[in-house]
């Protein structure tokens, strides 16, 4: 398969350099994708950019045009956006934040009787060596619920550790560093093989910052996957700041047919985008949630089937 490369600072003043901006990788072969951002000039802050990749099978374009020209690019092209956040850090800062690879991951049923464990890479964005504890969030299960390994590690600064969680409920988790900061990651279960009736939504959020800066925008991507397990491919969905009992839409999206992508062995539509960050002083910044919702057509008929999920969001002026 051949691959591009190309990244959006989505406006800011954020500079990210591919070593690599394209290449070919083999069947069944992977590859590693560098990305290099520049902090020189930057004030400390967090900064937000996308780094897009799309790649295509050799000839198969062609012969997909051939037949239907209208499907080229679902058939013939894979894409795949992940955000990249810079944070940087006062002169002088010991404190940090957190970094996951993703926010949230699918739990596939069981099979032949054994439950598959699902994978988040967390970061340790501090200036110096912080102790980390990966846990079940007691809001949403028992500490039972889950097994977590490691559930409590070390690491240097700019160190990285992958942890395993194994778990055929869906859950929330709290992971906290030893400087005080807190990040939540959620998995959600899909359902067994069976009779299924599509009923609701959820939203499968890939990636958000869960930081938001005022004036900066937040990058967004999700999938929508209903309760019986099927991915839908055409869904509106919308970001909320709440606060409080008050809310502000930031944003608004659709998925469409023509973004269809494969995402961690499950296919249907990615959808990507970027809401603005405002703050309203009148609220303040404690108590601050995100709330990601959607809507699909339901397959069955009757009314539209739709989803939402909130989680807490930290907020910079």
């Amino acid at each position: 398969m051949n691959y591009s490369t190309a990244v959006t600072t989505l406006g800011t003043p954020l500079t990210v350099n591919l070593p690599q901006a394209a290449g070919s990788v083999a069947a069944a072969a992977s590859t590693v994708i560098s990305v290099a951002p520049s902090t020189q000039g930057l004030a400390a802050g967090t900064y937000s950019a996308v780094l897009m990749l799309t790649g295509q099978t050799p000839g198969a374009a062609a012969q997909v045009r051939t037949a239907r020209p209208q499907d080229a690019r679902v058939n013939s092209e894979l894409e795949q956006a992940t955000g990249i956040t810079v944070v940087v850090q006062p002169a002088g800062a010991t404190n940090g934040t957190i970094g996951v690879d993703h926010v949230m991951l699918t739990s596939s049923p069981p099979f032949a009787g054994a439950q598959a464990p699902i994978t988040y890479t967390i970061y340790n964005q501090a200036a110096t060596t912080q102790n980390f504890t990966f846990a079940v969030d007691p809001a949403t299960g028992a500490a039972t619920s889950a097994t977590i390994a490691p559930g409590q590690f070390s690491l240097a600064s700019g160190a990285s550790k992958a942890v395993q969680v194994t778990t055929g409920t869906s859950l929330g988790y709290v992971i906290t560093a030893g400087s005080g900061a807190v990040a939540r990651v959620y998995n959600v279960a899909l359902p067994g093989a069976g009779t299924c009736t599509p009923r609701t939504l959820s939203p499968v959020v890939d990636q958000i910052y869960t930081t938001a800066t005022s004036g900066l925008p937040n990058v967004v991507s999700l999938q929508a996957i209903d309760n019986c397990g099927n991915t839908y491919s055409d869904f509106t969905t919308s970001v909320t700041i709440n606060y409080g009992t008050t809310s502000q839409l930031l944003t608004a999206a659709v998925a469409t047919h023509d973004r269809a992508v494969t995402t961690k062995g499950i296919s249907g539509s990615l959808a990507v985008f970027t809401a603005e960050c405002f703050f309203n002083s009148a609220y303040g910044t404690s108590g601050m949630t995100v709330t990601v919702a959607m809507q699909a057509n339901n397959p069955v008929g009757g009314n539209p089937l739709t989803g939402t999920m909130t989680m807490p969001i930290n907020y910079r002026i």
